[in-house]
């Protein structure tokens, strides 16, 4: 524990310091209990280092975030779209879970002259990892593989082309239904490796997978 107080005195007692390590709410008990048995087992001492870093700062535990860097589990965004001829009430139904923290993205609603107005969550502000625009198409994304980018821990791109954020608001602001999108996607160059998501108000659906320059289409 003295090595952990030691190492916090090393760092500036601010917010920005803080909002690296630390977290404002703690994680919960299962997943906190979880981490911590199973680096006592493969890692003992560490776990009361990181207590005396926390206790440095004035935090608990269970509020560094290093423990939920360190204890791995499987997942992914998932995507799901249901016809309305399965729903009670005629309507078509898009199904998507996010994988990644919402601190990272935000909702916008976006209206740009000669373009269809649509609604979405941001990446990289002016980007789009999903959306609906004004005439009930709906586009979501996941990553087909190891996602792709320029930074680290990123695949690199295989093929010169248009990363998904740009592909996902081109689609939402410039096609009515799924029968467009599709179209738009198979006629631009696209670098990224993804599965696209597609459904319109008229309850047509597609899934659009690209992979390493290749596109196929569900």
């Amino acid at each position: 524990m003295r090595i952990g107080k030691q190492q916090a005195l090393e760092y500036p007692e601010n917010a920005n310091v803080k909002g690296i390590f630390l977290r404002e709410q703690s994680y919960s008990d299962k997943a906190y209990l979880e981490m911590r048995s199973q680096i006592e087992e493969y890692c003992p001492g560490l776990n009361e280092e990181l207590e005396g870093f926390a206790e440095g700062f004035g935090y608990q535990p269970n509020q560094l975030k290093f423990y939920n860097d360190a204890w791995l589990i499987p997942g992914g965004c998932s995507l799901g779209a249901i016809s309305p001829k399965k729903m009670s009430d005629g309507k078509t139904y898009v199904l998507r879970n996010y994988d990644l923290s919402p601190d990272i993205s935000d909702m916008r609603l976006c209206k740009v002259d000669g373009r269809y107005t649509h609604t979405g969550f941001s990446v990289s502000t002016f980007g789009r990892s999903e959306g609906l625009n004004e005439k009930g198409l709906c586009v979501v994304f996941a990553s087909c593989g190891m996602p792709i980018g320029k930074y680290p821990g990123m695949r690199e791109p295989v093929v010169t082309g248009l990363q998904f954020m740009v592909v996902v608001r081109a689609i939402l602001e410039t096609c009515k239904n799924t029968e467009e999108a599709v179209y738009a996607v198979k006629n631009m160059p696209v670098g990224t490796n993804m599965n696209l998501l597609l459904a319109d108000a008229n309850g047509e659906a597609a899934l659009v997978g690209t992979y390493d320059g290749v596109k196929y289409i569900i």
